[in-house]
């Protein structure tokens, strides 16, 4: 392939996602870069895989804590899959995940709660209220109400998230025994 094709740049992003899930961050953020100039020149600058290269850079961040340099990146690929006709590719998805997580981090709770109840709605419709990726946001929706003091939603939640898993994996479970501790935690407060 010729230099600056944009399979290079698909390739690297995979290489950066490897090395950010070694722990491996600044050459990640190197591997990363470098896919989203070359996505950039390649395919233009709000083509679905520039979205993707912005994603994976701000995933990055947010696993080193640095939630205020991941949060332009998120919003900068969320506004191409707007314009892209690319909301079927699932990084779009996960992307909204990702700055609901970072409104959360940096203190833009109400942000995160409407962000997580939308994402939330959409998975019920697609994927079913039981599916395992609507737990998720689930889990994500309760942690936010909590961090509010919004113990009694956050228990209603929470309940829905443990009856889930225990239909899915039966008592014994560890997915079960999440649930149950993020239950616990806020119940003396939730009643």
């Amino acid at each position: 392939l010729p230099q600056g094709h944009s399979e290079i740049g698909q390739t690297l992003i995979n290489v950066g996602n490897n090395l950010s899930s070694l722990g491996r961050f600044a050459d990640a953020e190197v591997a990363h870069k470098e896919a989203l100039a070359i996505l950039e020149r390649a395919a233009g600058p709000r083509a679905p895989l520039v979205a993707s290269a912005l994603s994976s850079l701000a995933v990055n961040y947010i696993a080193q804590g640095r939630h205020r340099d991941a949060l332009p990146l998120l919003e900068r690929a969320i506004e191409i899959s707007k314009t892209s006709n690319s909301a079927r590719y699932r990084f779009v998805q996960n992307s909204w995940i990702n700055l609901a997580q970072v409104y959360q981090e940096i203190g833009r709770v109400a942000e995160a709660e409407t962000r997580y109840r939308r994402i939330r709605s959409e998975r019920e419709q697609s994927l079913g209220p039981d599916h395992p990726d609507t737990g998720l946001v689930l889990g994500q929706l309760g942690s936010v109400l909590h961090s509010q003091k919004r113990d009694p939603e956050a228990a209603v939640v929470l309940r829905r998230v443990l009856k889930a898993e225990q239909d899915r994996y039966g008592p014994d479970h560890v997915h079960v025994a999440s649930a149950l501790t993020n239950l616990a935690t806020l119940l003396p407060n939730a009643d």
